[in-house]
């Protein structure tokens, strides 16, 4: 990870952790949404944050390679 951004840091540990605690908070007997909504929010809320990252890190070398 080669971005000096706190907020894109930022984004990528939260993502990162949400997406680990959605995964283990799966209840694996049954995969339906009733019964797992918290768990799906957490991995998409966690999807989310990495693609916003990714698309900050990628933004950040676009502009970089402009500059020099």
């Amino acid at each position: 990870m080669k971005t000096e951004n706190k907020l894109t840091k930022f984004f990528i540990y939260l993502g990162i952790i949400l997406l680990t605690v959605g995964l283990l908070s799966v209840d694996l007997d049954d995969f339906s949404f009733e019964y797992n909504k918290k768990s799906y929010f957490k991995i998409i809320v966690a999807v989310v944050f990495l693609m916003i990252s990714f698309y900050r890190i990628q933004n950040e070398k676009h502009t970089n390679q402009i500059k020099n």
